[in-house]
């Protein structure tokens, strides 16, 4: 499926200009009159004809020219998907047969949200935000009051005094510093000097400091020599003293060449030294002052944090009050987010729907053609079935043949009795007999009264006209039957049915029982060719 833009750009009506009247949906076809005719704006013209410079004189900008400061929306979000995004294409052209495989019907319907209630819910939490707004806005009003009823002037002498002693104090830092860096360069040099003492100390003997001890050493250790009467240990200790001695003469006159720089050196020291207590001193009175000067300052700091203190406190609720704007905006976009969603699922569900009731559609058309076709077909085939034989009037004129043919042999006694015939006969034995034994129960009780026939001796109960006995009419029978059996003829109706199935009459009676047999073969043949003629 298309986008939707792309579907208003292939709409021609979408490009039309809205208003009202004429044929086209713009209403731009709609004749000028004068009367009711449509005012044209001048060009260049704005609201109320007024020209659109008007606009920029004022510098205000015009709606067209205004910046559209709204984020665009996200390209993942479902609002996007549902106005720009493309739909699943179902594809219109599938063949569907009876074997086809219809997908199921969606379990869960969903439902297209109402935009009424997307609109009552947006504008309620619109509401919610901007009642939270106003409580921030009051908020921050709130803490600017705070700031100004705990506003504290302060002293521009003590600012100024302040700023003098930090400048005086900086000053004598950097006097200070100079003298410690003059400080720190002698004494680098009086460790290179000690060094260099205590090197030539190493090779002077103990006790004797100046060149003036060691010569008056020297000079007594050689009259002690020359006048004392020693022994060879004495003499050869005595010289090497004597030659030790004159050894440190040269380290004694290097020493004595190193005394004076060192000297020198610890005296510039000491005027460094004399000079950053100086130093030391000053800057700690104007730090003294500086002190003084802070803790006043301090005093007003102190209300400054107080008041501080209760600004932040009105932050904090600003803060809060911000957090909670943040979750409103945040749940109108979950909110519209979800609506769109809907909106998107269902669409797509509708289509989905309207494609699957379609090829169930036309599984149904396919399936009740079958059907139709079928119950047609099994509708031809009874039609087929319920056909009347062809020979229909032949078999059944066999039929009747075969019935008059045996009523034939039963008429000339060459039937027996059948089962029904037995059983009806059983039947009226035991009747008779059951009467018989009645009435002679009633003769006995006086009830009748017994009479007698004197023709042929049957005896009558209860009086009237008595019945033929059974020997004459058993004769009467056989009577008859030697007059049929002397006579066979048939019915000319009879002959002509004979004819009309191709079979022969009978001329006796004994020809009967063939005769139905061929009938019966006649009725067989006469359905079979009635049967291939069917097919």
């Amino acid at each position: 499926s298309k986008p939707r833009q792309q579907k208003q750009r292939d709409d021609p009506y979408s490009q039309a200009p809205r208003g009202r009247g004429g044929r086209g949906r713009g209403g731009q076809d709609r004749p000028q009159t004068s009367r009711g005719g449509r005012g044209q704006r001048p060009e260049g013209a704005g609201r109320g004809n007024r020209p659109n410079t008007a606009y920029e004189k004022r510098g205000e900008e015009t709606k067209e020219q205004r910046p559209n400061n709204r984020p665009p929306l996200d390209s993942n979000s479902w609002q996007w998907k549902f106005k720009f995004g493309e739909r699943p294409v179902f594809d219109e052209d599938v063949k569907v047969t009876l074997t086809t495989k219809i997908p199921e019907l969606p379990a869960e319907i969903i439902k297209k949200p109402a935009r009424e209630d997307f609109d009552k819910t947006i504008r309620e939490l619109d509401n919610e935000a901007s009642q939270l707004k106003l409580d921030a806005e009051e908020l921050r009003y709130k803490r600017r009051q705070v700031f100004e009823g705990g506003r504290v002037s302060d002293d521009p002498e003590v600012r100024i005094i302040m700023k003098e002693k930090f400048e005086e104090v900086r000053k004598f830092r950097e006097q200070r510093n100079i003298h410690h860096e003059a400080l720190n360069k002698l004494k680098a040099q009086l460790d290179v000097l000690e060094e260099e003492k205590a090197e030539y100390q190493q090779g002077i003997p103990r006790n004797y400091h100046t060149e003036a001890d060691l010569k008056d050493a020297i000079k007594q250790k050689k009259k002690t020599y020359e006048n004392s009467n020693m022994s060879s240990t004495e003499e050869k200790r005595l010289l090497k003293e004597i030659d030790s001695l004159k050894k440190a003469m040269p380290d004694m006159l290097k020493l004595k060449e190193v005394m004076p720089k060192i000297q020198k050196i610890r005296d510039e020291m000491k005027k460094h030294r004399d000079e950053i207590g100086n130093y030391r001193k000053i800057i700690e009175d104007r730090e003294d002052k500086i002190s003084d000067a802070k803790k006043a300052s301090m005093a007003k700091q102190t209300r400054k944090d107080e008041v501080r203190e209760q600004a932040d406190k009105i932050t904090e609720q600003i803060d809060k009050t911000s957090e909670k704007i943040t979750a409103v905006y945040k749940k109108k976009d979950e909110f519209r987010e979800n609506y769109f969603k809907q909106l998107y699922q269902n669409e797509v569900q509708v289509d989905e729907i309207r494609h699957i009731k379609r090829l169930m559609g036309q599984q149904r058309r396919l399936r009740e053609a079958k059907d139709d076709k079928q119950e047609r077909i099994q509708k031809k085939k009874v039609e087929i079935e319920d056909r009347s034989n062809p020979y229909i009037k032949e078999i059944e004129t066999c039929e009747h043949l075969m019935a008059y043919c045996n009523k034939l042999r039963s008429q000339f006694g060459l039937v027996g009795p059948t089962n029904e015939e037995v059983a009806k006969k059983i039947e009226k034995d035991m009747i008779y007999e059951y009467n018989q034994a009645d009435i002679q129960q009633k003769v006995k009780d006086g009830r009748l009264m017994e009479a007698h026939s004197k023709d042929d001796g049957i005896t009558v109960v209860g009086g009237g006209k008595g019945k033929k006995g059974k020997k004459g009419k058993n004769n009467q029978q056989k009577s008859e039957a030697s007059a049929s059996q002397a006579s066979f003829n048939i019915d000319f109706a009879a002959i002509n049915k004979f004819g009309l199935i191709r079979v022969s009459p009978p001329t006796a009676p004994d020809q009967l029982e063939s005769k139905i047999a061929e009938i019966k073969k006649a009725a067989a043949q006469f359905e079979k060719d009635g049967e291939s003629e069917l097919q």
